[in-house]
C-alpha cells in the first residue's frame, strides 16, 4: 500500500480522527443516519476533507417504492433506513452541511455524488 494512502474504520459518528484528509468516502451510510446534515458537517470541522465521495440509495429507484408509501407499505429497501433520498432531499441535506455537489449521477437506483465544502 502506497505510503500516502490511509483506511481508517470506526464509527465515525462517535469518533473521527483530526487531520486533513483528502477524501472521505460514505458509501452506503448517509441513510442510516438519523441526524444526517449534523453528521456532515462535523466530518468537514474534523476532517478538512477535499471531497467527499457519497452513494445513497433513492427514492425514484422504481415505481412501486411510491405506490408503497402512499399505501403505507415499508418502502425502504433496508428496515435500518431512516431514508431513501428523492433528488431534491439529498440535495438540500448537502446544501444544509455546507457543501456544494460537484458531479452526481443516478445510477442502479443509487445517487452517486462528489460534494466538496463551500468555504
Amino acid at each position: 500500500m502506497p505510503d500516502n494512502l490511509k483506511f481508517v474504520e470506526g464509527d465515525a459518528t462517535h469518533q473521527l480522527p483530526d487531520g486533513r484528509w483528502d477524501v472521505v468516502v460514505l458509501s452506503n451510510i448517509l441513510e442510516h443516519i438519523e441526524l444526517r446534515v449534523d453528521f456532515l458537517k462535523a466530518i468537514v470541522v474534523k476532517t478538512r476533507p477535499k471531497r467527499i465521495l457519497i452513494r445513497v440509495p433513492m427514492f425514484e429507484r422504481d415505481w412501486q417504492i411510491a405506490l408503497r408509501k402512499e399505501l403505507g407499505i415499508d418502502f425502504r429497501s433496508d428496515p435500518t433506513h431512516m431514508i431513501e433520498h428523492t433528488l431534491p432531499e439529498f440535495e438540500m441535506e448537502i446544501a444544509k452541511a455546507g457543501l456544494r455537489t460537484c458531479e452526481r449521477l443516478t445510477l442502479w437506483g443509487e445517487i452517486w455524488a462528489t460534494v466538496e465544502p463551500i468555504s
